[in-house]
């Protein structure tokens, strides 16, 4: 992936509230010496010399990118998060060890839990994410999937989007499933949501501090098919089964609610 930095040697100056409209993250907004700007939250980057590069994410100096890092464990069988216990132990606090197992592997070069999509494609996704003392929280190489759906759409015919991985992997034991990887959602998976065959409701399930974007993307998913915003207290991977299932259920209610009248 190509640097985007104004000058490769360029290191972190600063890191704190993001800017841009629509973000509200308190600490995902950095700013680098060569002037230019990035936020791993809303994933905008700005390039001191030419502008803004939309559509692009930018993973931060050279020595952060992770696609050379992670290519060679594509063959991985005795690379696994076994190897990390910190990493294991904190997935398994939201997910199974299959889950874990399909969904994840192990890097040891960044102790990061990485998802891989697309490896067979000239055009492979990397995320690789720490626990919550690592910063950057995320580490990105490539383009996000935009059709990536997780779970049960076909019997439900809904559709949660989230922000991260690990929540999706959670919904998508009881519904479909969309990861944004990071808060933006592109028109490409809004409009990819809306082929989804018998699709009756889209929920937009943010953290708790993109409540707001969530009603802004449910609203633009509006001219397309029924969608509704929620808010809880907590990130979507945080809860159980039943909370899971009445966040969704009442949804659907809101939305039955709207049609009535």
């Amino acid at each position: 992936m190509t640097n985007l930095l104004s000058n490769p040697r360029a290191h972190k100056v600063s890191q704190g509230r993001c800017v841009h409209v629509g973000c509200k993250s308190s600490d995902a907004y950095t700013t680098y010496s060569d002037g230019s700007t990035y936020c791993f939250s809303c994933t905008r980057y700005e390039s001191a010399k030419t502008g803004e590069y939309k559509g692009m994410q930018y993973m931060g100096p050279p020595k952060e990118s992770v696609n050379s890092e992670l290519k060679p464990y594509k063959h991985r069988q005795d690379v696994d998060l076994y190897n990390c216990k910190e990493l294991y132990l904190h997935l398994r606090q939201y997910l199974e060890d299959e889950e874990i197992d399909k969904w994840f592997f192990y890097a040891p070069t960044f102790q990061r839990y990485v998802f891989a999509h697309g490896e067979d494609t000239d055009e492979p996704f990397y995320e690789a994410r720490g626990t919550r003392n690592r910063v950057p929280k995320s580490l990105i190489e490539g383009t996000r999937p935009e059709k990536l759906i997780i779970g049960n759409v076909k019997d439900t015919g809904i559709v949660v989007v989230v922000e991260d991985l690990i929540s999706a992997i959670k919904v998508g034991r009881y519904y479909g499933a969309m990861p944004l990887f990071g808060s933006f959602m592109s028109k490409n998976q809004q409009a990819a949501i809306s082929h989804v065959p018998n699709l009756q409701l889209v929920v937009m399930w943010l953290d708790d501090d993109k409540y707001d974007l969530g009603m802004k993307y449910a609203k633009e998913m509006g001219m397309l098919c029924h969608s509704v915003a929620v808010h809880t207290d907590k990130d979507p991977k945080a809860y159980g089964p039943d909370p899971i299932k009445y966040v969704v259920n009442h949804a659907l209610e809101e939305m039955e609610g709207l049609n009535e009248h």
